[in-house]
């Protein structure tokens, strides 16, 4: 099916430069809307040196990587690239392909692998797909041709995977960040049994 917004905020088959001045929070390189593509295909594995945000539109397929995932798509899917790491994804016989998607580069991204950003983990099914399909239209329609510009095009792009993060599926690497976080904070930090349920174990499993 198409979301709502895809009649609310039409978007043309295209891709878009959006390479701006360079930025300290980094930077969009280039992103758009593909329809009727193939993705990578699945010949070989690519590896695409930036990272990106890919979003499934309409349609379905299937996502693989050299760590061993191996998943069908379907519309709704948040799929993350990271610039090491070879995959390979795209529609199967049968399958329609509509994204969306985001390519962005710079230090400042690395630091979200220290909080949730992981290659173990790289496709999460977002509930609200309509909304998210309207903020990266909105994305790509952000003006980048001076430095605040280029960083305010930046700066949404963190806040996307900020947002995406806080409303993917916990993993054991969530509570373990969390657990620590809260014990890092000295005379002040909680006791243990507080610390055990914020992060949704008993007092014993902690």
């Amino acid at each position: 099916m198409y979301f709502l917004a895809m009649r609310d905020h039409p978007f043309p088959a295209a891709i878009i430069p959006m390479a701006g001045p360079k930025t300290p929070i980094g930077n969009a390189e280039f992103g758009g809307r593909l329809k009727g593509t193939y993705g990578t295909g699945f010949a070989q594995y690519r590896v695409y040196g930036m990272y990106a945000l890919v979003f499934l539109l309409r349609g379905g397929g299937r996502y693989r990587d050299r760590r061993g995932v191996d998943r069908r798509l379907s519309a709704g899917d948040l799929l993350v690239v990271f610039p090491e790491h070879p995959h390979q994804y795209g529609p199967e016989a049968g399958d329609d392909w509509d994204e969306v998607f985001i390519a962005f580069k710079g230090a400042a991204f690395e630091a979200w692998r220290a909080h949730g950003l992981d290659p173990v983990n790289p496709l999460w099914s977002l509930s609200a797909p309509e909304t998210w399909a309207r903020r990266f239209f909105g994305i790509l329609r952000m003006p980048h041709a001076s430095r605040t510009e280029s960083t305010a095009v930046a700066a949404a792009i963190h806040q996307l995977i900020a947002d995406a993060l806080a409303r993917r599926p916990v993993t054991r690497e969530d509570w373990l960040e969390n657990a620590c976080q809260l014990l890092s904070g000295g005379a002040d930090a909680p006791d243990i049994p507080a610390i055990a349920g914020t992060v949704g174990m008993s007092h014993e499993r902690f």
